[in-house]
This record gives structure tokens, sequence and C-alpha cells, in this order.
């Protein structure tokens, strides 16, 4: 099975830390809508050239309004994944084929339709996806199926460095319910319905935002610099380039996936990004912050792509 049943539980993924993560993960990936302030020449770019496949392309990743860009169709199409990864630890693409392009009636053209991932299973060189429907005919509820070829999949999945699908979305819920404010039992007690516990606000909150801080450390989210009250002005920009170097290495991590399934359907051209912080770049700011060659301002500025 391409996921477990039954491991989304819906509790939690909508509150408090983990939706700021997912929130703090869409708005951080890619520029919103294309354009980068602080990195004017930003492009997604296919190298080698190919004016065709543009098109295609753009078209296939979600560009239907007229005028839409290679760059910021990328971009909504790399935000959209990433969301989903955050959500279930798993997305899937199905590749629909439509007619000839009227420019080249060689070169068929594309799109990438996104299918839950719910009720898949991969064998034998296909997914086939299960379902009940209601039959019109015998008013009965039927079991049907359909196939698609592995060639016509894109199946990204969190990468290990994040931590992996299965266990994604219980993560991701019990992160929610990582609440730094008084339970309800505490209420009942400041009250006066139950006796004096002890209970201490500010510890409870201390070590929630510990807590936070650990089991987010894959990531490295920085909490949105919550704990700088009680942390080095260091961890917190620490913190927050770990974070952007994650980002950083999941965006290569899609682009990758998505040019892999470009060379299986014979393009012979490739996505690239032009003017973004690689991983790679993120991680010798990292090691010249920390060998005290550039101060945070810089290390920040270096960094994003505001």
């Amino acid at each position: 099975m391409i996921q477990e049943e039954g491991a989304i539980p819906e509790d939690g993924r909508r509150e408090g830390n983990a939706h700021m993560l997912r929130q703090d993960v869409d708005l951080g990936i890619m520029p919103i809508g294309g354009r980068s302030r602080s990195r004017p020449q930003f492009a997604v770019e296919l190298r080698p050239d190919d004016g065709l496949a543009v098109d295609l392309l753009t078209e296939a990743l979600g560009g239907d309004i007229p005028g839409d860009s290679l760059t910021e169709t990328v971009c909504d199409f790399v935000r959209d994944v990433a969301s989903s990864l955050v959500w279930e630890g798993r997305t899937l693409y199905e590749v629909v084929w439509g007619p000839p392009h009227a420019k080249d009636g060689t070169r068929r053209r594309f799109f990438l339709a996104h299918f839950p991932i719910w009720g898949v299973v991969r064998k034998q060189g296909s997914y086939i996806q299960g379902g009940s429907v209601l039959s019109m005919k015998t008013g009965q509820t039927e079991v049907r199926t359909a196939s698609i070829p592995e060639r016509d999949v894109l199946n990204i999945a969190l990468p290990s460095f994040l931590g992996s699908a299965p266990v994604q979305p219980r993560f991701l819920s019990l992160l929610g319910r990582m609440y730094p404010y008084p339970p309800d039992w505490v209420l009942r007690e400041w009250s006066g319905e139950v006796a004096n516990s002890g209970y201490a606000f500010e510890k409870h909150r201390r070590e929630t935002e510990i807590l936070v801080a650990n089991v987010t450390k894959p990531w490295g989210w920085d909490g949105r610099w919550a704990w700088r009250d009680h942390s080095l002005e260091y961890f917190q920009v620490f913190r927050a380039l770990i974070f952007r170097r994650s980002l950083a290495r999941l965006r290569e991590h899609i682009i990758g996936q998505v040019n892999q399934v470009l060379r299986r359907l014979d393009f012979r051209t490739g996505i690239e990004l032009v003017g973004l912080p690689s991983s790679a770049e993120v991680e010798d700011v990292i090691a010249e912050l920390h060998a005290g060659r550039i101060d945070f301002k810089t290390a920040l500025d270096r960094s994003s792509f505001s």
C-alpha cells in the first residue's frame, strides 16, 4: 500500500505548531508568484533550452491562464507538492496525455493530475486505485478499480532527512497537540472545582518549547522565534538557517523528482532554478557563521529570497 490505512489522524494537524510549520514551509520554499525582491535575477529555466518544452511543461504543471510563465507555474507547483508532503508525507500525480501540440505534431500535450493516495496499491509496474461507488443502475455500492502504468505516475515522498511518509501525518498531529497553554483540568483547578495540584504555567510553557524544538529538529524549524526569551540569539539564527537549508533540500528533491519523470517521458531537458540559494550555499553560510566570519544579518540575508 502507498499509505497505511488509518495513518492520517485529523485531530491536531490543523492546529497550533502543526499549522504554523506547514504554513512556513508553504511560504518559504519558493518565491510567491515567482518573484523575489531581494533576488530579482531569480528564474526557472529549462536546460538545455527547449522553447516547445517550456510551453508543454508550463501547461502540464497547471499554467492554464494565458501568459503564465514557467517560473510562476513551477513555483506554484512546488509549493503545492511541499504542502502535500508536510500534510501526508507523499503525493501522487498521473500523467494525462492530450492531443499533439499544434506547433509540433510529434510531441503530445500532457497534464499532471493529482490523485489521492488512499486506496492505492503499487503492483507489477502499475498503480491500482480502488474505491466504492454507487451504481446508478442497481442502486448498490460497487467496488471499482483503475490501473495506471508506473511510467505515467509522479510519486513524490517526503525525503528521509525530514522523516518518512508513513509517520509524517502522525508526527504532524502530535505536533499540533503540543500546546503551551494550561490544560482543561488546570482551568477547573483555577476555578476552584478541583484541588490545587501545584501546576506552574511558565514551567509548562518552557518544557513545551523544548519539546517542540526537539521533535522538529530534522526540519530545523525555528518556531517563528517563539523561544527567543529562553535562548541565545545565535541559537535562533542557527535554527532559522537550518530550516532554510531543509527547505532548499526539499525544493531540490521535488525538482529532481519532476526531472526524472521528464526523462521517462523522453524530454531531453530539465528544470533548473536560477538565483535561489542552494542547500550547499546555505550550508556554507552556516559554516561561516559558526566560524565567526560573518554576522547574523549577513547570514540571514545570504540565505533568504524575500
